[in-house]
């Protein structure tokens, strides 16, 4: 946990919530390989809030598509 605090101030503060939540539910020997897919993820991610700014809805599909290559992974 401690490992990724310099990584989670880098958010903004709701997408931290996010990346609390998600955290808490990840057991720990998947946090490392979900670090790695939350950085490329942010990137899109950053490019999706550059065009749609105050959409917090598209946020939350993109928590939705991360899982899901989460299980493509294992």
């Amino acid at each position: 946990m401690i490992k990724t605090l310099p990584f989670l101030l880098s958010f903004s503060p709701p997408r931290l919530l996010h990346y609390q939540q998600k955290e808490c539910r990840s057991p720990p020997e998947q946090q490392q390989q979900q670090q790695q897919q939350q950085q490329q993820q942010q990137q899109q991610q950053q490019q999706k809030e550059q065009q749609h700014h105050q959409h917090y809805h598209h946020q939350q599909q993109q928590q939705q598509q991360q899982q899901h290559q989460h299980h493509q992974q294992q």
